[in-house]
């Protein structure tokens, strides 16, 4: 739609105003498929957002699982270094007591106590593995340690 107003001055005649409407229909009568272009454009994009989506689901499900698995591998862990100090402790108890009663030499007693200390390492290394693994899991899940609800 479009109008206009003029005031119009031609020599030796009257003022006079001008006014103008006009109305524009456009009918396109062929588009060369441009449409139909568009629509398949369109139907392609969301087709690769829902792709999109699908591998980012799987990705993220891929990463808690893995996780998990981590988490459950460290804490399964944690009993067999726990038995381990246990045995490297009584080891050591009994080569100092052969070593009292020359039994056993200075060597057997460092070797028990190197022992002793590999164990209370590797029980350590489990629980800082643990906590870790149970930190990963919980970002993976996108749950703060200790919260109840995400």
């Amino acid at each position: 739609m479009s109008s206009s107003y003029g005031y119009l001055f031609q020599g030796g005649f009257k003022p006079s105003d001008t006014w103008t409407v006009g109305f524009t229909l456009t009918i396109p009568l062929f588009t060369g498929f441009n449409n139909h272009y568009q629509i398949r454009q369109n139907e392609a994009l969301r087709d690769q957002a829902e792709a999109n989506l699908a591998a980012s689901r799987n990705s993220t499900e891929s990463i808690v699982w893995q996780d998990y698995h981590n988490f459950q591998g460290a804490t399964a862990a944690w009993p067999g270094a726990r038995s381990g100090l246990q045995n490297a402790e009584k080891a050591l108890e009994v080569v100092q007591a052969q070593y009292r009663v020359g039994q056993a030499t200075i060597q057997d007693v460092l070797l028990a106590e190197s022992t002793l200390a590999q164990a209370r390492y590797t029980l350590i290394q489990n629980l800082v593995s643990s906590y870790v693994a149970l930190a990963q899991l919980s970002q993976a899940v996108g749950m703060p340690l200790g919260a109840q609800k995400p």
